[in-house]
């Protein structure tokens, strides 16, 4: 059964392209420590453990190792109140011994503390016991503000999904768990934890609620999405124009689509990943008027953006470029576009297509005065200029977009441009 990945929040991972250079810290980590040490020696202190699970291909983990892990204030703050060790979760033939010997505790761990995405802190209790955790890269300061909640039991985010788990589902609560789960970036279960907040909701189409309904929507039988097919007017003027239509097609394309262009097709959300699996073989032959039919029938004024989605995915599957392309170019001169979709596309044809026909078409997206405007579109455009062969005007396409206040994002831009100077893509390793 063949199987297609397709990584969601592109965009926020673009922006990540490249890592930062790793620098000493001087965080006491404890690593030639066994787990069962770490936490004798944790008891004995009377300290809670700080755990710190990366990978070597994570680059929000390199951010943190070299932006906020060497900060005097934050290796300061570790060092006072917690035992501290920190675990690779992937393994490499380069790896040192030190990483190596500490292959059986981190799989370990990992399973026993139920870690799904990289970075992610966890802080235990000195007897051991799971109280907190956070997950991604954030300022020091913030930082410090969660290792310290991290060691308050009224602010630990242990503490309210506990209290979820026992039952408590009053509207302040749900509201508070809402809040501290998007704190600690706990993207797996916010979904959950919206859609019960929403369901205590008599007023849904307020823009607090159509802001979460946007968020947590994923299924059909989720509260929101009769908020999103019934008013979609109203959720567009609070998200964004054609939004709604964006949500909608993904996951009726999920629910139905996807039994057309597949056979047996089924969808597999991984949100600790950021990924869907679209699971079945491939049809080679899709009946699109049956779909057309079942979508007019029952998506009456969503159909023709949820037909378009699911052609751009069957056709980003059959390496259909030629098609594809034309089903962007028609979202533009309808005005029907997102600026995520016209992301995904392009990225589909700079990965898979060596056209120059095509590349230019996808070129004169990102030239249209029509474009949504994007903080990143400028990576996408140079991504374009340089698999085209016009190195140079890829390079200034980055020269000008650097930011003075900004410098990670120029370290970002300087990386790129060295690489394509000695003719290589910015995603060479």
């Amino acid at each position: 059964m063949k199987k297609a990945l397709f990584i969601l929040f592109f965009l926020s991972m673009t922006s990540l392209s490249v890592c930062a250079q790793q620098k000493h810290s001087a965080i006491n980590f404890q690593q030639k420590l066994k787990w069962e040490e770490i936490k004798k020696k944790a008891k004995q202190e009377n300290k809670f453990i700080f755990l710190d699970f990366n990978t070597s291909w994570c680059v929000p983990c390199r951010r943190m190792e070299a932006e906020i892990f060497t900060q005097d204030s934050v290796a300061e703050y570790l060092n006072k109140n917690f035992i501290s060790s920190s675990y690779r979760c992937d393994t490499s033939a380069n790896d040192v011994i030190e990483i190596r010997d500490r292959y059986p505790d981190a799989l370990n761990i990992i399973k026993e503390l139920n870690i799904q995405g990289y970075p992610t802190y966890a802080i235990l209790s000195p007897d051991g016991v799971l109280v907190h955790k956070v997950i991604g890269y954030m300022r020091a300061d913030v930082f410090i503000d969660e290792l310290k909640m991290g060691l308050n039991p009224q602010t630990q985010y242990l503490t309210f999904v506990k209290e979820f788990n026992k039952g408590n589902r009053g509207e302040l609560f749900l509201l508070k768990l809402v809040n501290a789960s998007e704190r600690v970036n706990d993207y797996v279960k916010v979904p959950d934890y919206i859609n019960n907040y929403l369901k205590t909701q008599k007023k849904l189409l307020t823009k607090k609620n159509i802001e979460f309904i946007a968020r947590a929507t994923n299924k059909s039988s989720d509260i929101g999405f009769r908020i999103l097919t019934n008013y979609p007017d109203q959720v567009d003027q609070v998200i964004g124009i054609n939004r709604c239509a964006e949500i909608v097609s993904r996951i009726v394309f999920s629910e139905i689509a996807i039994k057309f262009l597949r056979v047996n097709g089924k969808t597999e959300y991984r949100p600790a990943a950021m990924m869907v699996i679209y699971s079945g073989e491939i049809q080679k032959k899709v009946n699109w008027a049956a779909l057309k039919k079942r979508l007019d029938h029952d998506y009456p004024r969503f159909s023709s953006t949820i037909m378009d989605y699911s052609k751009f995915s069957y056709y980003s599957w059959t390496k259909d470029w030629t098609n594809l392309a034309k089903i962007i170019t028609h979202q533009l001169y309808k005005r029907k576009f997102t600026y995520r979709f016209i992301e995904n596309a392009t990225q589909s044809i700079i990965n898979g297509c060596d056209d120059k026909m095509i590349l230019n078409e996808a070129l004169k997206w990102y030239n249209s005065k029509d474009i949504p405007e994007d903080p990143y579109s400028f990576w996408t455009k140079s991504d374009l200029l340089f698999k085209l062969g016009r190195i140079d005007d890829a390079i200034s396409e980055l020269d000008l977009h650097r930011s003075e206040d900004d410098e990670h994002k120029n370290e970002q831009i300087e990386s790129a441009i060295k690489k394509m100077r000695d003719g290589k893509s910015r995603w060479t390793s």
